[in-house]
Formats: C-alpha cells, structure tokens, sequence
C-alpha cells in the first residue's frame, strides 16, 4: 500500500486508519487529546450497521471457539438479546447461524444457541414497543418454525396486528409488521376469506 498510493496517487499514505476515515468515509474521526497524541483518538463507524455487523460476526467466532461457554455469548444472553438496542446484532448473528454450513468458521450445532435466542425472545415478546416482537417473528421465520407452540404464534400475530394499527408507531416499523404478519398467517377473516369481506356499494 505504501508504494502503490504513492504511484497511484501521488501522495504520500498515511495509514489505514486515515485511509477509511480521510478518505473513504466510512470511519469517523474523534477528537484530538490535548497533548496531540494521535494514537488516543477515537474513531467510530459512519453507518452504526458496520458496527452491528461485525459484532455480530464476532459473537460467531466466539461460538465456534467455544459453544454456549463464551463469555461473550453469555453476555449477549444474559443481558442483550432482549434489549432493543440490540436488535439488529440480534438479527444478524441469526441469519449467520442459519447459514452456518456456508462459514469460513467450522461451528458446532448451532441449534444449542438458536434455541436460547428464541426463548429469550419468545418471553419478551409483551414489551411495549412491539420491536422485540418482530424480532421473534423475522427469527421464527428464519427458522421455517411457525408450526410450533401455536399459543406463541398468535400470541405473535396479536402483536402485528396491535402494532400495525397503533398511529403512535414509526410508519416503516408498522408496514414491517403487516409484512411479516402476511408470511406468518393473517387471522383476520375480513382480509384472508372472501365471504368475511364487507362490501361497500360505491354509486355509479
């Protein structure tokens, strides 16, 4: 890299770390300490997804390394896969656990952890934003295990459907709702069969 900047660009390198913040944008640069030492300042991820994402990558390494037993995957159990904030790191260690087969990691079963994730989730599914709710739906989906524990899946459902209708929810999450409540199984009668629907004559 540091002769080839230089060749390509005429300009003298400065590091990868100034590479993705300077240049491509997808680091950002924090402050500088008062006695100037560069190697103190921080840097934080432009997108908060690139974070996510590799926190979750590492929550996998850390299960290939050592199951269930991880202190890391202990933590995330114990205190952030009910949490929010931890949605979306949520997601992506799901969806890379169901394409474990397809990992640079040799893991053992991952169906030890993928049941605690879906515990963990299933029991939060009462919270007040509904988040965690859809969260189980998309993991449930993921798994292809709608059929079981019918009382959790229309348990699941009401709470689409109370997010779907509720005007103090973002737009965005509530048209999710409705999309994962179309995959898991309408139960509305008057939208899924036609002698439920109630007509409207419209004048000529």
């Amino acid at each position: 890299m540091w002769v080839s900047w230089r060749s390509d660009w005429d300009t003298h390198y400065e590091g990868p770390l100034w590479e993705l913040s300077e240049w491509d944008g997808i680091l950002v640069k924090g402050y500088i300490p008062a006695d100037g030492a560069s190697s103190a300042v921080p840097y934080a991820f432009l997108h908060r997804t690139f974070q996510e994402y590799l926190v979750a990558r590492y929550l996998l390494r850390r299960y290939a390394d050592s199951g269930l037993n991880a202190p890391e995957i202990q933590e995330f159990l114990n205190s952030k896969a009910a949490d929010p904030e931890w949605y979306l790191v949520l997601l992506l260690l799901v969806e890379q656990l169901t394409q474990a087969s397809q990992s640079e990691h040799p893991l053992p079963d991952v169906k030890p952890l993928l049941s605690r994730l879906s515990d963990i989730l299933l029991d939060s599914v009462q919270d007040r934003t509904g988040q965690m709710a859809v969260a189980a739906v998309e993991i449930l989906l993921n798994l292809h295990i709608t059929e079981i524990e019918t009382d959790v899946v229309t348990s699941l459902r009401n709470r689409l459907l109370l997010m779907m209708r509720n005007d103090q929810v973002n737009t965005v999450m509530r048209v999710h709702a409705a999309r994962l409540l179309a995959q898991l199984g309408d139960p509305r009668p008057e939208v899924m069969e036609i002698n439920a629907i109630t007509f409207q004559a419209i004048p000529a």
